[in-house]
C-alpha cells in the first residue's frame, strides 16, 4: 500500500507558503519615501469612485509626487485599468496599480540601497491580494491580475514592504497625516465617468414609473397586511389604485 506521506507533505508545503507573503508587510527601516494610496466611492447613486496617491520623503520630508483621479470603466480609456465596477475595492486596487507604475518609472540610482518603498493602505482586501498570490476572488480578477503583476515587476528592481494602515485615525502621526492626505485627493477627483451615464442609472421612482392617477401597482402580502386579510387571500397579491397628487 503506497504511503500517503509525500502528498500529505506537500500539503502542508502548499498550505505555509500561502501563508507568506510575497513582499514584507512591516515597514522597512532603510526606505527613501512612504507611498499613501486611498479611495473613495459613493454608494448612491449617481455611482463614483475615485483613488488618491501621495509620495513623501522621509528625510526631508517632502511631497514629490501626489495624483488622483477617477475610477474609469470604459475599457478603450487610457485609464482604464480592468475595473468592472465603482467600488471603494476597485479605486485601492486602483492607486495601488498607479503606485507601482510611478515606482517603475523611476530612474535606478547608481548607489546600492536607495531604491526602498513603504507602501501604505487602509484597505484590509487589497493588503491580502497582493501579498498573498493565492488568495483566491470572484471579483476584481482583471484589477487584481494586473497588480500582481505590476508588483513582480518591481520586486525586480526595488525592495518595499506593502503596509495596512488604519483608516481616518485622529492620531496626528505621519502615517495618519499622509493617509489623510490620499484619502482627500481621491474625493476631491472622484466624479461620475461617462461610461456609468448609461450603465448605472438611478432608478426611476413610483410617481416616475406610472406617471399619472388612475394606474394600478400590485404589492406582495406582507405580514402587517395579512393581519387585515381573510386567510384566504394571503396567498395572493394585493393590487391598488394609486392617485398622484
Amino acid at each position: 500500500m503506497p504511503s500517503s506521506r509525500p502528498g500529505r507533505k506537500r500539503n502542508y508545503t502548499e498550505a505555509y507558503v500561502a501563508k507568506v507573503p510575497v513582499v514584507p508587510s512591516s515597514p522597512l527601516p532603510s526606505a527613501v519615501a512612504s507611498v499613501f494610496t486611498d479611495d473613495s466611492a459613493s454608494v448612491r447613486p449617481p455611482f463614483s469612485a475615485g483613488w488618491g496617491l501621495r509620495v513623501c520623503t522621509i528625510e526631508p520630508r517632502v511631497t514629490p509626487y501626489e495624483d488622483c483621479g477617477p475610477v474609469t470603466l470604459q475599457s478603450d480609456s487610457t485609464e482604464y485599468h480592468g475595473a468592472t465596477r465603482l467600488t471603494n475595492d476597485t479605486g485601492e486596487l486602483t492607486a495601488l496599480i498607479l503606485a507601482f507604475q510611478w515606482i517603475q518609472a523611476q530612474p535606478i540610482p547608481s548607489e546600492a540601497g536607495s531604491r526602498v518603498y513603504n507602501i501604505y493602505t487602509d484597505s484590509d482586501y487589497s493588503h491580502k491580494c497582493l501579498l498573498y498570490p493565492r488568495k483566491t476572488t470572484h471579483s476584481n480578477r482583471q484589477l487584481i491580475q494586473q497588480a500582481r503583476q505590476l508588483l513582480h515587476q518591481v520586486r525586480t528592481s526595488t525592495s518595499k514592504a506593502i503596509i495596512w494602515t488604519k483608516a481616518h485615525s485622529r492620531s496626528l502621526s505621519a502615517l495618519s497625516i499622509g493617509n489623510k492626505a490620499a484619502d482627500a485627493l481621491a474625493l476631491k477627483d472622484r466624479q461620475l465617468p461617462l461610461a456609468c451615464s448609461s450603465q448605472s442609472p438611478s432608478p426611476p421612482s413610483l410617481r416616475q414609473r406610472l406617471g399619472r392617477s388612475g394606474s394600478f401597482v400590485t404589492f406582495p402580502p406582507t405580514r402587517k397586511r395579512r393581519r387585515y386579510l381573510p386567510h384566504s387571500l394571503w396567498g395572493r397579491p394585493l393590487t391598488y389604485e394609486l392617485v398622484v397628487k
